[in-house]
């Protein structure tokens, strides 16, 4: 199983209201989020939402390809950052969720997947 992880913003300023937002991603994603957390940031007051999705995939690019799929069920317009050989990232500030304005998720790729 390979362990990727994901961070919701949201525009909220109380944990509860997050919560909620949180469980909704979650749902939407279809999938058990294990290392739920929830923090404050320091400027803006909003509360953030993150947790780690497993994955179970024999090649790098089936992982890649469930990966931009789950997200695609929360949000569009997803910009991939990094390696795709090493260490992906993505975010998208276009959320298909009522409260959330930045979704992102990175993983680095196991090495056993790597060529």
């Amino acid at each position: 199983m390979h362990r990727s992880f994901w961070k919701i913003s949201t525009n909220t300023n109380t944990k509860d209201k997050s919560q909620k937002i949180l469980k909704q991603v979650i749902v939407e994603l279809g999938r058990l989020a294990t290392e739920v957390e929830f923090e404050k940031h320091w400027d803006t007051q909003k509360y953030s939402g993150s947790f780690t999705l497993l994955f179970d995939c024999n090649t790098k690019e089936e992982l890649m390809f469930e990966l931009i799929k789950t997200g695609q069920l929360i949000g569009y317009h997803w910009e991939l950052n990094g390696s795709i050989e090493s260490q992906t990232a993505a975010y998208s500030q276009k959320s298909s969720i009522s409260g959330v304005e930045m979704a992102e998720w990175h993983i680095d790729i196991p090495d056993n997947l790597r060529d």
